[in-house]
Parts: structure tokens; C-alpha cells; sequence
């Protein structure tokens, strides 16, 4: 799974879907600064497209963010 954003520069970061539903999707990663309300994209093997980050939750180094699918 790939992510990508520019807030407030450039950035690609992989990880991994944990669960995928028709209005968003968990998924594990290790970049912590990633923030609620963040609009980021995303292409993993499921779908494509933007979504919103909803929660994080960090655990030593692995992230599990929640995000809401808007386009």
C-alpha cells in the first residue's frame, strides 16, 4: 500500500491494509507525523483514491492510522 501527501512537503510512505470497507480503511505504517484531518492519497490492492486520516494509534515504532475515504 502506498500513501502520498504534500502537507507541507512532498512525501511517499508504504505500509501495509489491515481492513478495507466502501467508506475507509486501517492501515499500518511507520511515519508517525501524519495527522487528523490530513488529506492524503492512496493506492493499495483494494481501491485508489483520497482519504481522510481519522485516528492514530502508535505503538513503539509501528503507526495504525484510520482513514476515510472522500474521493
Amino acid at each position: 500500500m502506498k500513501l502520498s501527501f504534500s502537507d507541507p512537503a512532498h512525501q511517499e510512505i508504504s505500509g501495509r491494509l489491515l481492513d478495507y470497507s466502501q467508506s475507509g480503511f486501517r492501515a499500518v505504517h511507520d511515519y508517525p507525523a501524519l495527522h487528523t484531518g490530513q488529506v492524503v492519497q492512496f493506492r493499495h490492492a483494494v481501491d485508489t483514491g483520497q482519504a481522510r486520516v481519522m485516528w492514530n494509534r502508535i505503538a513503539d515504532q509501528c503507526v495504525e492510522t484510520g482513514f476515510l475515504v472522500i474521493k
